[in-house]
């Protein structure tokens, strides 16, 4: 029977009425720049606790610094660290934009406890502690964002680093936040509204490949009596090649097939990202709206070649992707007394993507035997509201609640057609369009309170409804509801001014997201077992964890700062992709493959060389060691986690001279690669999985050509670092069956650009 819920308001269609009834998202209410409104004149007794009084200096005291910096500063980063009842690490602007106008992935593959995944070079998505992607929350401004890819992580790199004020790290997010993130969360924060009129601009050009990059970015705004606002905006060309080589071979080490590829990808992108602040007598009306767009023209050129090296069929793909991110997002905040704070907001946001492909198929004589066009779209709406207090109903104590509710919709459609024929290519047996609606509600509350002066608790409690609703063309209708209390307690001990011990432990959920749940297939061009159609699974279950964080950091203002951090996570019904045989095509779909453990720690430091006379001269490093351990649900032996690295590393320096208005620096990233088991569920066969370590180096060199303005040199990738993975895919007696390997490359990026502050 369909179960269509027609009674229930519709997301997309009734998208403004949900928006003006509903209320804005917790991280309005939030401290910090972006929240600063939300606190009433007598909501801050926390902040008077040791190592929480604001920080000047960074890399450079501000009358030194040869560039503007708009937010925080890393020794203000340092401070709030210490200060957070949460687990957090700060990268403020500074740190984030070093290597220039980047993607941000970019910038954030040398941050503690992040590496980052995509074709050796690039930066598509960021992984907290190593985890496959999914398992990273990734939010701006505090909200999650749609159109990730099928794990649903926003990819980072479709934000350049020129629109960050600062990028939070944070292992365990705070209630008021989605609870989703089982390794981490990673949350972007975008340019906030300076206190002065200020206007900053970018210009920048370069090469990949021998094909030309260019872009540019301007901010302009500032405060002026009640109001505030900004404008900030960047457009961008962008290029990528990436070759790569499959080889099979049998058992005995002769090779038995050979595909060779090259893949060229422009990238044009174009971000808007404004803001508008009244503020007077303790109200505070806020809109931050943004607008991301992105469109890639992608050609791979393929080669399949036998086991003599002879061609056996060429193809080319074409495939043209447009993805649009918009948002809508405003709050008031009104103080009730002196001592409570109460912000109400709605926030609606949309992901419209669209994507075309034409594959043609060679024969070895040069005789086209197949030209097929697949064509993808998904729309997907989100309207959502939320009512915050910050109180401080006792001395000692910050108390903040709040409820969220919205609806999501997604709409998906696929046609796959042979363009010789007119015919469907592949008949869809869950057909070709699909329609998924949800509906969710939270509740939370958290209290910080101070015991014997040193001593910070904040234990907290949200609790999550969702109900989802999938129908498709042909008839399959699937409902879900979930109710989830998630718990966390945290505990801070200021044992000095400068230092801090900490604990926390909390229980965090990963929704099953639309595109896991879709019935839609998306055809693999070619459809191989490397190359299937990709598909979701409807009755997918979400993932449950135990997260346990314990650690500690000190520092010394404008000196030095440390930190060690232990972890563990406990993963029930882990979320895997499997490759089976459907009919006469290999397809992908998700699965809950077993029960997890997860565990690690992190040592990271910052250090200014001034104590040996190196003023100026900052070193960074940080490390991360990973174990993981399963029992697989379908063949209850024990493995490891997928795609885990063992260890994670990344240094770097920083020099800047002002007498020559000079600053250099570097950033090195190594990535342990894994050595692991994965299930193959078809015929039966299981394969070994190992992908060697990787080295990534970039670095830049500036120079100063005014009070305000500098022309930066960044290269990418020097080492042209190469991936190469193997696989030993097993028989169901143990044999050997076939061993595939996997190698890619990118070359190096050089850009040059100038900066301007006015």
């Amino acid at each position: 029977m369909k179960i269509r819920g027609k009674a229930m308001l519709d997301p997309v269609r009734h998208g403004p009425l949900l928006a003006a009834c509903a209320l804005a998202f917790p991280a309005w209410a939030q401290d910090g720049p972006a929240g600063e409104s939300a606190r009433s004149p007598r909501s801050e007794p926390l902040d008077d606790l040791p190592g929480v009084e604001a920080a000047g200096g960074g890399f450079f005291p501000a009358e030194t610094s040869p560039i503007l910096v708009i937010g925080i500063r890393e020794d203000d980063a340092d401070a709030h660290r210490l200060a957070s009842p949460t687990p957090l690490i700060e990268m403020p602007q500074e740190r984030v934009q070093r290597l220039g106008m980047v993607p941000s992935g970019q910038a954030m593959r040398g941050f503690p406890m992040l590496t980052v995944s995509g074709p050796p070079g690039y930066a598509n998505d960021v992984r907290f502690r190593g985890l496959r992607q999914g398992y990273t929350q990734v939010l701006i401004d505090g909200e999650p964002v749609p159109g990730g890819t099928r794990e649903r992580q926003f990819q980072v790199d479709r934000l350049p680093t020129t629109l960050i004020d600062c990028i939070a790290l944070q292992p365990i997010a705070p209630v008021s936040l989605p609870q989703e993130g089982i390794a981490g969360s990673v949350d972007i924060r975008l340019r906030e509204i300076p206190d002065t009129m200020q206007t900053s601009a970018l210009i920048r050009g370069g090469l990949v490949r021998e094909r030309p990059v260019y872009g540019g970015a301007l901010a302009h705004g500032g405060t002026s009596g009640d109001w505030g606002w900004l404008v900030a905006g960047s457009a961008d060309r962008l290029e990528r090649w990436t070759p790569q080589e499959i080889v099979t071979s049998n058992p005995a080490g002769i090779m038995t097939a050979r595909q060779e590829e090259e893949a060229r990808s422009s990238y044009d992108e174009y971000n808007l990202t404004p803001r508008l602040r009244w503020a007077r007598d303790g109200v505070a009306i806020r809109l931050d709206p943004f607008l991301l767009s992105k469109t890639e023209f992608k050609t791979r050129e393929i080669d399949q070649l036998n086991g003599a090296w002879v061609l056996a069929r060429h193809d080319t793909v074409d495939e043209e992707r447009r993805h649009r991110v918009y948002r809508g997002k405003g709050s008031v905040t009104v103080p009730v007394t002196e001592d409570v704070a109460l912000t109400a907001g709605a926030l609606w946001q949309a992901s419209e993507e669209d994507r075309q492909t034409l594959t043609e198929q060679y024969d070895p004589t040069g005789i086209l035997t197949a030209h097929t066009r697949d064509t993808l779209a998904s729309d997907e709406r989100r309207t959502q509201g939320l009512v915050h207090l910050e109180a401080v109903p006792w001395t000692g104590h910050r108390v903040s609640a709040g409820i969220v509710g919205g609806a999501e919709r997604r709409l998906d459609s696929a046609e796959s057609l042979n363009l010789l024929t007119g015919l469907p290519v592949v008949p869809k047996p869950s057909g070709s369009r699909n329609d998924l609606a949800g509906w969710f509600c939270s509740a939370y509350l958290a209290d910080s309170f101070v015991v014997a002066e040193r001593h910070v608790f904040t234990p907290g409690l949200r609790m999550e409804w969702r109900r989802l609703e999938i129908d498709n063309d042909a008839g399959d209708t699937s409902t879900a509801r979930h109710v989830e209390p998630l718990p966390s307690l945290h505990y801070v001990w200021h044992a000095t001014d400068d230092t801090g011990v900490r604990a926390s432990v909390a229980r965090l959920i990963r929704w099953p997201d639309f595109n896991s749940l879709s019935s839609i297939v998306e055809p693999g061009n070619p459809n191989t077992v490397n190359t299937p159609d990709i598909a979701g699974n409807p009755d997918l279950d979400p993932e449950r964890a135990t997260a346990v964080e314990v650690g500690a950091e000190t520092r010394s203002p404008d000196a030095w700062c440390f930190g060690v951090n232990l972890f563990y996570r406990h993963i029930r019904g882990v979320v895997e992709r499997t490759t089976e045989l459907e009919g006469t095509r290999w397809v992908q779909r998700p699965g809950n493959a077993g029960n997890a453990h997860f565990c690690g720690g992190t040592l990271d430091g910052r250090v200014h060389m001034s104590e040996i006379g190196l003023t100026g001269f900052w070193l960074y490093a940080n490390g991360t060691r990973l174990w993981s351990s399963m029992v697989d649900a379908v063949t209850d032996d024990p493995r490891t986690l997928r795609e885990m690295p063992d260890w994670l590393a990344n240094a770097g320096l920083d020099c800047r001279y002002p007498p020559w208005g000079v600053l250099v620096g570097a950033g090195y990233s190594y990535n342990s690669g894994y050595d692991n088991t994965e299930p193959q569920d078809f015929n039966n066969r299981r394969a070994h999985a190992t992908e060697e370590p990787t080295s990534f180096l970039d670095a830049y060199i500036a120079k100063t050509l005014g009070p305000a303005s500098l022309l930066r040199l960044t290269v990418q990738n020097l080492f042209r670092t190469r991936k190469h993975r193997r696989a030993v895919v097993y028989n169901a007696d143990g044999t050997v069956n076939q061993v595939q390997t996997r190698t890619e490359h990118s070359p190096l990026a050089v850009t040059l650009a100038l900066e301007v502050d006015f």
